[in-house]
């Protein structure tokens, strides 16, 4: 029996351009809890609609506030749900730009077209709680990770110093400037904001690709194709699997494979490869640092995995052996969780 790997995103919507989907793994034997989060994904799938919709009811039926945060995480960074704020800090000051814009106005630099116009536009209102936003979402898309997203919202306070005057003598005398000095006060504020959720592995026992955002599991969720066949995921919408003859509509992600156990039918491509490029997301909260892929247009078997590629695996095993060994890491992108082989 192959192990079900759930997922949930915006129907596979990527945030910025970049390719990021920021995802939670849960399994039928995960604890469920309820909390902030979920109470603000309600109000989130509200604005939805058809499959999205859909998914994101059942992530909240699910109960489980680290999947609701992931998701409402993924929804914002795909420019769904921006007025929903989960978690965000509070601080006190006498005014209304605080640090989170500064921190935006850096991160806008590093941004392109209409991504760096949104960026300083939300500068540009001044408002220190959309800043922390926009930043949370930038961040969540692999953009300006040397800012630390979660921070509260201070303001600085002000202070004035008055001008001196001098005056100069009429005809050839000089005049002498006054100076005058003034301090202010920084204010300072506390806050805590939502980590996206760090991937795990999940080996598989028998042959078959995992095809996020289908609905060929249980109860109409995702599932795993047949053995021999690969997955089209869609930009939106539900993904299918289909024959290995029949290609994948233009602008899908294809999935051929997920680990070696994919493609142990044909000897002369043993080796499962993804296109795409890995990106590292730092530490954040109680979430340890994890890779991530961006870029990331489908995996399929192979000889050997060429420039611009990647293994796939999903134990130590698929990485091969020797000195050193392989090793699988955890990784996320597109909807589903896999490993990367780090040799």
């Amino acid at each position: 029996m192959k192990l079900v790997k759930m997922a949930w995103v915006l129907g596979g919507l990527t945030a910025f351009g970049l390719g990021v989907a920021v995802v939670a793994c849960s399994s039928s034997n995960s604890p469920a809890n309820t909390g902030a989060s979920c109470a603000a994904l309600v109000s989130c799938c509200a604005t939805l609609t058809g499959s999205n919709q859909t998914n994101c009811t059942s992530v909240v039926t699910g109960a489980d506030d680290a999947a609701c945060a992931t998701y409402l995480s993924e929804a914002e960074t795909a420019g769904s749900c921006k007025a929903v704020v989960v978690g965000t800090g509070s601080g006190t000051g006498t005014t209304t730009t605080g640090t989170s814009c500064a921190s935006l106005s850096s991160c806008c630099a590093t941004l392109t077209g209409a991504n760096a116009t949104s960026c300083a536009s939300t500068v540009t209102a001044a408002v220190d709680a959309n800043c922390a936003t926009y930043l949370g979402q930038a961040q969540a898309a692999g953009s300006c990770t040397g800012t630390t997203t979660g921070t509260g919202t201070g303001t600085t306070g002000t202070g004035t110093g008055t001008t001196g005057t001098g005056t100069g003598t009429t005809g050839t005398g000089t005049g002498t400037t006054g100076t005058g000095t003034g301090t202010g006060t920084t204010g300072t504020g506390t806050g805590s904001g939502s980590c996206g959720t760090a991937p795990t592995l999940h080996p598989s026992v028998t042959a078959g690709v995992y095809c996020p955002f289908s609905a060929i599991g249980s109860g109409g969720k995702a599932g795993s194709c047949t053995a021999g066949q690969h997955c089209c995921e869609p930009a939106a919408g539900t993904s299918t699997c289909n024959a290995a003859g029949t290609a994948c509509t233009a602008g899908d992600t294809d999935w051929g494979c997920l680990g070696a156990i994919d493609c142990a039918a044909t000897s002369s491509t043993p080796v499962c490869c993804g296109t795409g490029t890995v990106g590292q997301q730092a530490a954040c909260g109680s979430q340890p640092a994890y890779s991530y892929i961006t870029g990331l247009t489908g995996t399929a078997c192979a000889a050997s995995c060429g420039t611009g590629q990647f293994k796939v695996c999903e134990t130590d095993n698929d990485c091969g052996t020797g000195s050193p060994a392989g090793t699988c890491v955890a990784t996320k992108g597109k909807g589903a969780q896999f490993g990367h082989c780090t040799n």
